[in-house]
């Protein structure tokens, strides 16, 4: 409990870092706590000591429990995982044996090293939630890919009906990714944004010659074109589907002049590759594929702002992949 006492005020209060609670750690409106609070070496050493199975133990406890008591739903009919790497925190003087490194200076003759730590995370993601399953070390030397790799399999083992698909960028476009997914019984989505990709160009050739569905949702117009190929990559032998959309969003802006406003119209164009069945409607399958930046936007990018200044929490290898974990838990469920 007083783990969660002591990320609580980050998320409440922005302070930005343990050091700086520490400085400014009077919270005597919560009871019995008022000059209790532990400071952030002892918050390091107590994250290092601890069992990370037990922590995803925990965070399976709670999963059953709000499917159970019915507090999270699916996304347009479909439970959709999302997966996606980011850094959390770096430092130039803390490191540890886990660290990746990099040289940050931008003279040419100079070498200005950096040590800095990345993680995949796994969240199932729902219209009104976002719930994180389970996160994954990026080792140095190796690659998002690999660390996702490791993490899917867990993920899959650990809770083999908690989603039906799982969602990524550009970079879980490929036929190993995919022909992982189908050994594992779930459908892929990923985006397409390489022009130069033989996939993009026959994509965009078929949309030239097709009529697009067409249909409003609030101020958007969509227009979707939806194209069937086989036969991608050598080590997926199953079929895919390219969704296109074109969408065109009315926003009202202040003009100069007092009183009246500026319609303007934003328009985006999208592509994706996905393997879900063509039962699912267009309209959620387009759905579907937007909801990948929940993970950006209502985890990632929240969280690593708490943790990027963390020196102490930078130079334990285990307590990185403990305090992450807890903070996600405390910032979503308590």
């Amino acid at each position: 409990m007083m783990f969660a006492l002591q990320l609580c005020p980050y998320y409440f209060n922005n302070l930005g870092s343990l050091n700086k609670f520490n400085l400014s750690k009077d919270i005597s409106i919560i009871g019995n706590t008022a000059d209790k609070v532990p400071s952030a070496a002892t918050i390091a050493r107590a994250d290092d000591s601890m069992d990370l199975n037990y922590l995803r133990e925990v965070l399976g406890e709670v999963y059953l429990k709000a499917k159970r008591s019915k507090m999270i739903n699916p996304y347009c009919g479909k439970w959709i995982g999302i997966i996606d790497a980011h850094e959390i925190c770096s430092s130039d003087i803390h490191r540890c044996s886990l660290c990746s490194i990099r040289n940050v200076s931008k003279i040419e003759s100079e070498i200005k090293l950096n040590y800095y730590h990345r993680y995949t995370a796994f969240i199932l993601t729902g219209q009104k939630f976002c719930f994180m399953l389970d996160i994954e070390p990026i080792y140095p030397h190796e690659g998002e890919l690999s660390s996702s790799y490791r993490l899917l399999e867990r993920v899959c083992r650990d809770y083999p009906k908690a989603f039906e698909a799982v969602s990524g960028d550009a970079l879980y476009l490929n036929g190993t990714t995919f022909s992982l997914l189908a050994s594992l019984g779930k459908y892929a989505v990923a985006v397409l944004k390489d022009e130069r990709r033989y996939l993009y160009e026959e994509a965009i050739s078929l949309c030239q010659i097709s009529a697009p569905v067409v249909y409003e949702e609030e101020n958007t117009i969509y227009r979707v074109w939806d194209h069937t190929l086989t036969g991608m990559w050598d080590g997926y032998k199953g079929f895919v589907r390219v969704i296109r959309s074109e969408e065109t969003k009315t926003v009202s802006h202040h003009c100069q002049d007092l009183g009246k406003w500026q319609i303007q119209e934003e328009k985006a164009d999208w592509l994706w590759v996905i393997n879900l069945p063509s039962v699912v409607s267009l309209k959620n399958v387009v759905s579907i594929c937007h909801c990948r930046w929940q993970i950006e936007n209502c985890c990632c990018r929240r969280d690593s702002k708490y943790l990027e200044r963390e020196s102490r929490i930078q130079a334990q290898p285990k307590c990185n992949k403990c305090f992450y974990s807890f903070s996600f838990y405390c910032a979503k469920y308590l």
